[in-house]
């Protein structure tokens, strides 16, 4: 009986050749988007890497670069002190203070980085909370240098399951992009815009929390808001940014947090990044 039906089959599959033409085309599209999808994981992958060991670059730099000030005060204050004045014993005490809690902040930062160029999944319960402030301490130099103060106001205490190394890198990332939104010394004179300030607030909803990162600095012009999170998609210098910064956020706030990210921005007004994750049992 089965012989029979196969000969059937056969003859039916003869007959019709148009239908096992399609058949082998359909097999071969679906097994070219496999590929397709796993090059694709494969090149995010290694763009995550490349972006970790730039982002490491961009915020060590600040660390060390206070380090060695406040070693440099102290040097100089001891010297005063071996020479018999005593005035600056004070201001040396709050040097060496501030060396300590850099050295403290680095080598936390070094561990942090460690797990990051590894690219080790850490999947545990974390403070979102501490990890922002763990952040704002961070960048805490670099946003000294541009001139720009960041303010965080956490209005709740939020606690979720997930990666603390991948939600930092989205907060270090849209806050580092927040203050690139701000205009050079001679800009900023000629826009009359005095503010230069990234708030960062978090709040809870119904399903979880939404952080907000904003600024007052350029804006997204309209063209270019739909293309904000597209792969390599920049409007600053090569040098300063290979367009990936953005794209990396959005693929870690809906593939690791399964969350969602939004943007509202006014051309010359600023920017809000709006990320909503939710809060699994």
């Amino acid at each position: 009986m089965n012989k029979l039906i196969k000969k059937i089959l056969i003859k039916k599959a003869l007959k019709n050749p148009e239908i096992e033409l399609k058949k082998e085309k359909d097999k071969l599209e679906i097994k070219a988007e496999k590929e397709i999808m796993e090059l694709k994981k494969i090149q995010t992958e290694k763009m995550l890497q490349l972006n970790r060991f730039a982002e490491f670059g961009r915020l060590s730099s600040g660390f060390f670069h206070e380090f060695i000030n406040s070693l440099t005060a102290i040097s100089l204050h001891i010297e005063q002190v071996k020479n018999g004045s005593y005035k600056k014993l004070k201001e040396t005490k709050q040097y060496l203070a501030r060396a300590i809690n850099t050295s403290e902040q680095m080598k936390n930062f070094l561990m942090m980085a460690r797990k990051r160029i590894a690219a080790q999944e850490d999947i545990k319960l974390f403070s979102v909370e501490d990890e922002i402030k763990q952040v704002v301490k961070v960048l805490a130099y670099k946003a000294r240098k541009a001139n720009v103060c960041i303010n965080f106001n956490p209005s709740v205490n939020i606690k979720i399951y997930g990666d603390a190394i991948k939600f930092s890198q989205v907060v270090i990332n849209l806050v580092l992009n927040a203050a690139d939104a701000y205009p050079d010394a001679d800009e900023q004179i000629a826009s009359r815009n005095t503010r230069r300030e990234v708030l960062i607030s978090l709040d809870k909803n119904k399903s979880g929390f939404i952080l907000n990162v904003e600024d007052w600095g350029r804006g997204i012009s309209g063209e270019n808001v739909q293309k904000i999170f597209e792969q390599f998609f920049t409007t600053k210098d090569f040098s300063e940014g290979a367009g990936v910064g953005l794209f990396l956020v959005k693929n870690i706030v809906e593939k690791d947090f399964e969350g969602t990210i939004k943007l509202i921005s006014n051309n010359k007004k600023g920017t809000i990044f709006s990320v909503a994750i939710p809060i699994k049992k």
